[in-house]
């Protein structure tokens, strides 16, 4: 693909110019649905954890008919407020300082793993299935040792989503699964007139893998012999994988075309000077 050498299986490398010819892909190459709900139920949780800590703290000041509630959050971050100390013991009881921080970590957490599945981070199937893990063994230790019911209600909430979680988990292996395969030496499935064989070429020699930029421009030309663009590009690629013999005859099916093209006396010198050496030469041709 790069060079148009010869490299049979099981080369990894191509023998003449080095270049890998192994691709890393992944197994599904768009996100699944089972990984847009793992991202909509981080996100839901996150959002929930939120909603529910700022509904409670709202609500309980209301009842201690405490006026202005949210004037009070400097408090959570280390700094101090005019209010009474009475009324600062009555704040800090309805949303304790820790609880107040073990909240915004349980959001950032969250939002993490929301973050790792929609990026798709090596392995990240396995930390979302390690989190699923971590909130039924979380949830249960709540439904067994709280001392509250309502403590054990939400453990049972958060063994439900631990299973969800769970049942998500199972089905990311295709996700974040990567296999290695040889570049294909073939045409693209979607190139199949002139236009898009060309497209295609361009494509590959901008990533200078000649091969196939030669593949598909010679399949261009079969179907569009008087388009004397194609016939140009084809001239330059022949040139890049040093095919010089091939590149004459396609000066000449140029040449049958437009003889007087300025491209082609420039194409011409580029393969006498080619020729004359035995290096490449240092102008590379694009198509």
């Amino acid at each position: 693909p790069w060079c148009a050498a010869p490299a049979p299986p099981p080369n990894a490398t191509c023998p003449n110019c080095h270049r890998s010819l192994i691709i890393r892909r992944r197994v599904s190459p768009e996100r699944s649905v089972w990984l847009w709900r793992g991202f909509f139920l981080q996100l839901y949780l996150a959002f929930g954890i939120l909603s529910a800590v700022l509904g409670y703290y709202a609500f309980a000041a209301t009842v201690r008919n405490i006026s202005a509630p949210f004037s009070f959050w400097p408090l959570y971050f280390g700094r101090t407020t005019n209010a009474p100390s009475e009324l600062i013991d009555a704040v800090l009881q309805i949303l304790p300082i820790p609880v107040f921080w073990v909240s915004v970590a349980a959001i950032l957490y969250n939002l993490l793993m929301m973050t790792l599945l929609y990026v798709r981070v090596p392995y990240g199937h396995l930390f979302y299935l390690f989190n699923a893990g971590l909130s039924l063994i979380a949830g249960l230790l709540g439904v067994l040792l709280a001392p509250a019911f309502w403590m054990k209600g939400v453990g049972g909430i958060v063994i439900l989503m631990g299973g969800l979680q769970l049942l998500i988990a199972s089905h990311l292996w295709d996700d974040f699964t990567i296999k290695e395969s040889r570049i294909p030496f073939k045409p693209d499935p979607d190139a199949k007139n002139a236009q898009s064989l060309f497209l295609s070429a361009r494509k590959y020699a901008r990533r200078e893998m000649w091969g196939l930029a030669t593949l598909h421009l010679r399949r261009a030309v079969a179907r569009q012999p008087a388009n004397l663009r194609y016939h140009l590009a084809l001239i330059a690629a022949y040139l890049n994988i040093k095919r010089f013999d091939l590149a004459e005859i396609a000066l000449q099916d140029a040449a049958a075309i437009a003889p007087n093209h300025p491209d082609l006396e420039k194409l011409r010198r580029q393969l006498h000077q080619a020729q004359s050496q035995s290096a490449p030469s240092s102008q590379s041709p694009n198509p």
